[in-house]
This record gives structure tokens, C-alpha cells and sequence, in this order.
């Protein structure tokens, strides 16, 4: 039986109010990587209201840019940008990373950029997500997580 070897990483972030300050995240992702998955927390590890806000992101959600960073933005408020956690309201908390069957163990780095600057902070391939397309994948995801794969 294969062994699986696993890194898990995290990070405390202070957000503040919903037009504070941005955490945001990246990580240089190994070649190959079986299985990721990022997750916040509040301060005494309860995931955060995965039902009705996007809080986790797993290596199928969250795609890496051409250059092969992983940038994650951390907020409050949906600053339109893909691979977003949202804090639910907490304004502290740990962001959470696992990464499985990995070539390599990826060491993130979290920094503060303010949320008027964050989508100048990021490559100008960046897609942007609407909020009606924010909606589609919450309630997508949602009804998988419910068993219900015919979204």
C-alpha cells in the first residue's frame, strides 16, 4: 500500500472590517500535487460557514496563473476575483493549507495589500468574476456538497 505523504501549513490573518485590508496569499506550486486544499478557520479552528460562503478552495477550484503561483485573496467582501475565501464576517482567523502526494512541499507566503489595490496587485490576465457568477458557483457547490451532482 502506498504511503501518502502530507504537508499541512497555516496562517493566522487579521482582516478587520469588510473594507479593510486584504490578506493575500500565494504559493509556488510543486510540478506535481495529487490533492490541495486551503480552508479558513476562526481563531480556534471551527471552519468557517462553508454552506453559505466561499471559505475552502480545493486544487479543482483554485487554478494557478500561467506562471504557476497560486494567489489566494483573503477578504471580507468579494473583491471579483477568482480564487477568493471569504472571511464570513470573522474578523481574525487561520488560513489552512494541505497538500498531498506533492513533489515538492510548497511554503506560502501571506502579505496585506489594501482591497482597493489587490486586482492591481495581481497579473493583468487575472479573470474577473461577476457577482451573479459568485452566486452560480456558491449555490454549485452547495448542491455537491449535498449529494446533488446534476448542477
Amino acid at each position: 500500500m502506498a504511503t501518502t505523504r502530507s504537508s499541512y501549513r497555516s496562517n493566522y490573518i487579521t482582516i478587520g472590517q469588510p473594507n479593510a485590508d486584504t490578506n493575500y496569499r500565494t504559493v509556488r506550486l510543486p510540478k506535481t500535487c495529487v490533492y490541495r486544499s486551503l480552508i479558513l478557520t476562526n481563531g480556534i479552528y471551527e471552519t468557517t460557514d462553508w454552506y453559505n460562503n466561499h471559505s475552502s478552495l480545493n486544487g479543482a477550484q483554485a487554478p494557478a496563473h500561467s506562471d504557476g503561483i497560486l494567489r489566494i485573496v483573503v477578504s471580507a467582501r468579494d473583491p471579483g476575483l477568482p480564487n477568493w475565501l471569504d472571511t464570513a464576517g470573522y474578523p481574525t482567523g487561520i488560513i489552512q493549507g494541505r497538500w498531498t502526494d506533492c513533489s515538492s512541499q510548497p511554503v506560502p507566503t501571506v502579505r496585506k495589500v489594501a482591497i482597493s489595490d489587490v486586482a492591481k496587485s495581481l497579473p493583468a490576465s487575472t479573470p474577473r468574476i461577476s457577482p451573479q457568477e459568485r452566486d452560480k458557483v456558491t449555490l454549485d457547490r452547495r448542491a455537491r456538497a449535498m449529494g446533488n451532482n446534476s448542477r
